[in-house]
């Protein structure tokens, strides 16, 4: 099974078969992003599984 791991304005991320280094990735962008680090700041992140969407990270929208 290929994994990939987009994130909003960056892109991938990661592409590969390993589902351990998948999961890990995922979980560090998804703290990025609701963390506020680096261009990952406040971005979606998507996981795709042989091409089909298979996870997803939106951040909630700031109503400020």
């Amino acid at each position: 099974m290929n994994h990939e791991i987009v994130v909003g304005n960056i892109g991938c991320v990661y592409s590969g078969k390993n589902v351990k280094e998948a999961i890990e990735i995922f979980q560090a962008y998804v703290e990025f992003s609701k963390d506020q680090v680096g261009r990952a700041a406040g971005e979606a992140v998507t996981w795709l599984l042989n091409g089909e969407m298979y996870k997803e990270y939106f951040p909630p929208e700031d109503n400020e």
